[in-house]
């Protein structure tokens, strides 16, 4: 109809101008819209505050020029420059670089797809493997109260002593121990020069030091390696000691059973090792153990734990209030299930986990959606070719065969990209656990399944529509 190729190249521009515009305008809004969502799920505090900045529009316009340029180079002097009589009988020839480009695109957001979703995998494994994994210790049913702060010395032993035998007299309470930290939280105390008595100085090491009761050991689960666990007994109690394993390993002693009798000082005291227990967790699996001594305090302060039947888990907490108030009034009765604490470390792993499946839903919706466009391009490019095979002999089932595993190929080069990639990240980030799981091959094999599903369900409308369609309409110009 007469337009030039400068005003074609005007045309195209406009085009990419408000396409680009009204993206840009649906991001913010969407943006405005998600960042409350998107704070709850991660656990951050982003603001709309940057709207308000300079620097931030400045560099949104940046943007904007170079996504219209981007976006409207190609078809602007690439477009205008074919041949109206070739376009209009359909024998728009695609150039080798621009299909490269194409194909390689599409490699790229399904690399990307396959890494994202791999990574998912392996930190929801990882998280499960945490969960799951044995701590050494019985923190189930297990209802914990801070000590109380408004008493007096005199009084305290005392009162603490007659809270004790209440509650281990109810039906709902099995058991009851105070203690100066509880599985969940850092040991606060902390212990250095520790050695042997009589052995050389350069043996001195850190420890970490729990204040415990006589019922502690017992109250956990906490097992023994060699010798006893504290009891009254013992008169001598109050100037004893058990190690935990990591602990024993750094007295330099070839057994457990070496270790007991062994003297120690600290704290201006000396005291008598008179066990080494396993370890156990007192922290996530993200960390290690510790060398851990755990101290005998009769009248120890910190926390009093109670465990609690499971079916009687109300009337617990109701007959562990009642008492509190009975022998510590005026202190205030705050409690919390031990379980509940101890997971609430793995909370920020947890949300790191729900950002990243978002992310990776994110970026598979994109990949399918340059693969569906590509899937349509490459359909109109080989409409002829289809109804050519169609007119010689080819079934529905050959050709579409023939589309997908063009597909097929690209997918399995993302994979093959994303594979190394995938192990060498996730190797690195699973090095922050001290306990962590191991890299199965499951997490390539199910996400390149889910994938190529997802892919293949993609292309299958373009594909399909190719396949049936009536070939004398594809070659009535020929």
């Amino acid at each position: 109809v007469g337009s030039q190729r400068r005003q074609l190249v005007i045309q195209f521009l406009s085009e990419s101008a408000l396409l680009n515009a009204l993206a840009l305008i649906l991001a913010i809004l969407m943006v405005t819209v998600a960042i409350p969502g998107f704070n709850r799920l991660s656990g951050q505090h982003l603001s709309l505050s940057v709207f308000s900045k300079t620097d931030f529009w400045l560099g949104l316009g940046a943007l904007f020029i170079v996504g219209v340029f981007l976006s409207g180079l190609y078809p602007a002097f690439v477009l205008s420059g074919f041949k109206p009589i070739e376009v209009l009988k359909g024998k728009m020839a695609a150039t080798t670089k621009g299909s490269l480009l194409r194909k390689g695109l599409v490699v790229f957001q399904f690399t990307a797809s396959l890494f994202l979703l791999i990574g998912t995998l392996a930190v929801y494994r990882q998280i499960q493997f945490m969960r799951k994994q044995s701590l050494g210790i019985n923190i189930d049913q297990t209802l914990v109260v801070r000590s109380p702060n408004v008493v007096t010395d005199s009084t305290y032993v005392q009162n603490m002593t007659a809270l004790k035998e209440a509650l281990n007299q109810q039906t709902s309470v099995t058991g009851v121990t105070i203690s100066t930290s509880i599985p969940g939280e850092p040991v606060n105390w902390n212990a250095g020069g520790i050695k042997i008595v009589g052995t050389d100085e350069s043996t001195q090491k850190q420890y970490r030091v729990i204040g415990v009761d006589y019922d502690y050991m017992k109250f956990y689960g906490i097992k023994l390696i060699a010798g006893r666990i504290f009891s009254k007994d013992f008169g001598s109690d109050d100037s004893a000691v058990i190690f935990n394993q990591k602990g024993f390993e750094q007295l330099g002693l070839n057994r457990p059973e070496d270790a007991i009798g062994k003297r120690i000082d600290f704290w201006g005291r000396r005291y008598t090792i008179i066990g080494v227990a396993e370890n156990f967790h007192q922290q996530s699996l993200r960390e290690s153990f510790e060398p851990l001594i755990l101290r005998l305090i009769p009248d120890v302060r910190g926390y009093l734990s109670v465990k609690t039947r499971a079916s009687k888990a109300s009337q617990s907490i109701a007959q562990v209030r009642a008492s509190w108030n009975k022998f510590f009034p005026g202190n205030t009765f705050e409690y919390f299930f031990l379980d509940d604490h101890f997971n609430q470390q793995y909370k920020a792993d947890q949300k790191f986990e729900q950002v990243f499946g978002l992310f990776t839903s994110l970026a598979i919706l994109v990949a399918c959606l340059g693969l569906f466009g590509l899937a349509s391009f490459t359909t109109v490019q080989r409409t002829k070719e289809i109804g050519i095979r169609k007119v010689l002999g080819a079934s529905v089932p050959g050709i579409l065969k023939l589309l997908y595993q063009e597909f097929a190929i690209l997918l399995l080069i993302a994979f093959v990209i994303a594979i190394p990639i995938a192990w060498y990240v996730i190797s690195n980030w699973l090095q922050g656990y001290a306990f962590r799981s191991n890299i199965h091959w499951s997490y390539f094999i199910v996400s390149f399944m889910i994938i190529l599903v997802v892919a293949l369900l993609t292309v299958s409308f373009q594909s399909i529509k190719a396949a049936v369609a009536n070939p004398v309409k594809s070659l009535r110009t020929e």
